[in-house]
């Protein structure tokens, strides 16, 4: 019942230390602080890094502005009529699509009829300079040959120096199902280029994306809310472009977050409509230095068939920035790297069911440290934490290698060792709770013990008047004792006597023992023969007391005026007199042991007579002849109990008997049962 108790007691333990710790560290999760947010990024960035994406070739190429183009065709920002050059030769390359990842607001200078204004030269000499398309021109009837999408940088504040043309419609965002957008990036006002040239291109494209805290661009946003205007991305209106629609859509599907569709194109992005970025291995191939192009250098298969962005790459000239792979990337480069997840379908998310994914193995790690430190043992908690902070790890690489999904194991990781500790110091708060209920328990049956102790102190009887007529001792194994030895006087003078040891040890012996003593006091004081106190003694021990419990005893009558002892002995250990001449006599039992049987009708027993003129008669229990005489766990024996006898014969009963105790005492840390010793003087 006891151990039931304690075993419920350690389920509930285990159970409300988990429910607690778990909503604990849901809160923890909720809240999202920084430093846990930060760790979990950093984690997101090491999948990328062992699992890296590779392409043998390409889809995408960029035209780079690079160191050779600046020292071959100077500073930039370049002529627009160089511009216009460099976009002509891309576009009769075959390139599907151009991206501008440049800005171009500012009027180019260098142009003939803006150097004829600034410098006010005469009209007539001059003409062809006034009249001559501007380098803006030439560039925006360029970008009307070909599909090219300029790029719009979203901004909170724009001084606006021209006023802008009302923009023609090139495409509708249909929202699909009531998906809610107001999670979405919003900016008042974004920095365009010229609208000479926004005019004549195929698309405009937003060109911002969010980096995070870390300044690491992990995501960009495929839409956002800039001014009254839902905008795409650069990478979808070059798709769009490419495809000739005029639709995009967004939608959102549950537990997994929102998605954009254009086309056959469904990319899945986060409830803000950011897309993670995959970042591949450079290409060398793909970079394509814009003097070479100029100059016609360029192996055209690395143009034709492909979508491609022109971008500044030369140091000074580009937006670097840090990515999960590297510590700096142009601008142009990321770009490139989003439309190549989106062409090949390399989609990397991090859905809402992923966090109730979190959350649950959090749960079940949780609970089985808890577990196996509460319920099992604290030393194979550490094994079975082991095994719980590698699993985290390895599924969530594993999930990320197969489904491109980014599931959280850092927060388990670290709320791993929290558990651990919390189950170790639960577990000691509960085995001292324990062992103080223990401790009480054992004081409670220790009072009860010594209580009993007492009780059963006044069954022994106090010293005979005549200690060297008859003298008897008993020592307690433990409190309570399974032995005792009484006499008693009758009104004839004959002492009744009787001594005996209780099957077992503790307090069942003791209680089998008194009542034992009780009922021969009863029987000793009503006159009866021997043979009458040990059949009435058999019977009721036989009838009330539980199967396998016995006495082994020796029940005896001392006449003092004659010197004749009549004794019974019930499977005791014999009966020893030593005479006057130290000769040695043994007397064994002549009866079964009291409670083993009762057989009506059983005859009576004859009882053995012992009539010396001189001698002493001993009676001890089993705790004498099997009690250690030293730290070597050496016993007595009955020969050894018989070289005392002789060698003390002199002695009186008490001296002999404590020779005896003593010599057992030696070994006293080791006694494992009652001394119980009762001599008779004839």
């Amino acid at each position: 019942m006891i151990k039931e108790s304690i075993t419920n007691l350690k389920v509930r333990v285990v159970l409300s230390s988990v429910m607690i710790l778990f909503l604990f560290f849901l809160s923890i999760r909720v809240i999202d602080l920084n430093f846990f947010a930060s760790i979990r990024q950093i984690s997101f960035d090491y999948y990328q890094n062992f699992f890296p994406i590779s392409y043998e070739e390409s889809p995408v190429s960029i035209v780079a502005i690079d160191e050779k183009s600046l020292e071959v065709y100077g500073q930039f920002p370049w002529p627009r009529d160089l511009l216009a050059s460099l976009v002509d030769k891309i576009g009769k390359a075959g390139a599907i699509v151009i991206g501008i990842d440049i800005l171009l607001p500012e009027e180019d200078r260098t142009s003939l009829h803006k150097i004829a204004k600034q410098y006010q030269l005469d009209k007539e000499k001059f003409k062809d300079f006034y009249f001559q398309l501007s380098n803006d021109q030439l560039l925006s009837n360029i970008f009307r040959k070909y599909n090219v999408v300029m790029g719009l940088s979203p901004a909170f504040y724009v001084q606006k120096k021209d006023k802008p043309i009302k923009e023609r419609i090139r495409y509708t965002v249909e929202k699909i199902g009531s998906i809610n957008t107001s999670s979405y990036f919003y900016y008042p006002e974004s920095l365009h280029s010229l609208n000479i040239f926004e005019q004549n291109v195929r698309g405009l494209g937003n060109l911002g994306y969010v980096p995070e805290k870390d300044g690491v661009v992990r995501k960009v946003p495929l839409m956002t809310k800039i001014g009254q205007k839902m905008r795409p991305s650069m990478e979808l209106e070059m798709i769009r472009t490419a495809l000739n629609q005029k639709k995009f859509s967004i939608s959102e599907k549950y537990m997994q977050g929102h998605f954009v569709s254009i086309g056959d194109y469904l990319i899945p992005t986060d409830m803000q409509s950011q897309k993670w970025i995959y970042y591949k291995n450079p290409l060398p191939q793909q970079f394509i230095s814009a003097a070479d192009v100029l100059n016609e250098t360029f192996n055209i298969e690395y143009i034709q068939n492909k979508i491609v962005y022109i971008g500044a790459t030369a140091v000074g000239l580009s937006d670097y920035v840090a990515t999960p792979r590297s510590a700096a990337v142009t601008g142009v480069e990321v770009r490139a790297n989003i439309m190549e997840n989106i062409l090949s379908n390399h989609h990397i998310t991090k859905p809402q069911w992923s966090i109730i994914l979190e959350l649950g193995l959090l749960f079940l790690t949780t609970g089985i440290v808890f577990y196996t430190s509460v319920q099992i043992k604290p030393i194979i908690s550490l094994p079975v934490f082991g095994i719980c902070q590698f699993a985290l790890p390895a599924v969530s690489f594993l999930i990320f290698r197969n489904l491109l999904i980014l599931v959280d194991f850092t927060f388990g990781f670290l709320m791993g060792f929290i558990s651990l500790a919390s189950a170790y110091f639960i577990n000691f708060l509960h085995k001292n709770s324990i062992a103080q209920a223990e401790k009480q328990r054992r004081l409670i049956i220790l009072k009860e013990m010594e209580f009993a102790q007492e009780i059963q102190s006044f069954l022994i009887p106090h010293e005979h008047l005549q200690p060297n007529v008859i003298y008897g001792i008993n020592i307690p194994a433990k409190q309570v004792s399974g032995d005792y030895f009484d006499y008693l006087t009758r009104d004839d003078g004959c002492i009744i006597f009787t001594l005996a040891d209780v099957s077992g040890k503790g307090a069942a012996s003791g209680l089998m023992m008194s009542r034992a003593s009780s009922l021969f006091r009863l029987f000793a004081r009503q006159s009866m023969s021997l043979s009458d106190i040990i059949l009435k003694l058999n019977y009721e021990i036989c009838e009330r007391t539980s199967k396998g419990m016995f006495i082994t005893m020796v029940v005896g009558c001392f006449d003092p005026k004659i010197k004749k002892v009549s004794l019974i002995n019930a499977g005791h250990e014999p009966v020893v007199l030593i005479d006057s001449n130290k000769k040695l006599y043994s007397y064994p039992s002549n009866f079964r042991p009291v409670g083993v049987a009762h057989i009506d009708g059983e005859g009576e027993i004859e009882p053995t007579v012992i009539d010396v003129n001189e001698g002493k008669i001993f009676i001890y229990t089993d705790g004498v002849t099997e009690g250690y005489i030293n730290a070597n766990k050496e016993e007595l024996g009955a020969k050894g109990v018989e070289k005392i006898l002789q060698e003390n014969y002199q002695s009186s009963l008490k001296e002999i008997i404590d020779t005896i105790v003593n010599t057992l005492m030696q070994a006293e840390q080791d006694r494992r049962d009652d001394i119980t010793c009762l001599g008779i003087k004839l």
